[in-house]
């Protein structure tokens, strides 16, 4: 379990960054004159974010687990928590680009 909650933080931190810088470099740049962001900034920033604002989605994955397991196997939930890590980065760049493809 504590491997599995390391790879969620650890897979859930770079997509983060990467979301992060992504969109970042696509609308601040450009609008208001700000340097890029780099990947590894952009985990940083993330962290702090996700620090400061009590967002963590690997200790709400955690509890998940803690709630599912009497209806579902540790597998299914791992799988969930895994599946929600990575789509939810993914889908915010998705619909940034969309926003980028018709503003810019």
């Amino acid at each position: 379990m504590i491997v599995s909650v390391l790879v969620l933080f650890v897979v859930g931190m770079f997509l983060n960054g990467w979301a992060l810088s992504t969109i970042w470099n696509w609308f601040i740049p450009p609008v208001f004159g700000f340097t890029t962001l780099t990947l590894g900034q952009a985990v940083g920033v993330s962290m702090v974010f996700e620090l400061f604002t009590g967002t963590n989605r690997i200790s709400k994955a955690k509890d998940a687990t803690k709630n599912d397991l009497s209806k579902k196997s540790y597998t299914e939930v791992f799988i969930e928590s895994l599946i929600t890590v990575i789509l939810t980065p993914v889908f915010s760049v998705f619909f940034a680009w969309i926003v980028w493809a018709y503003i810019f």
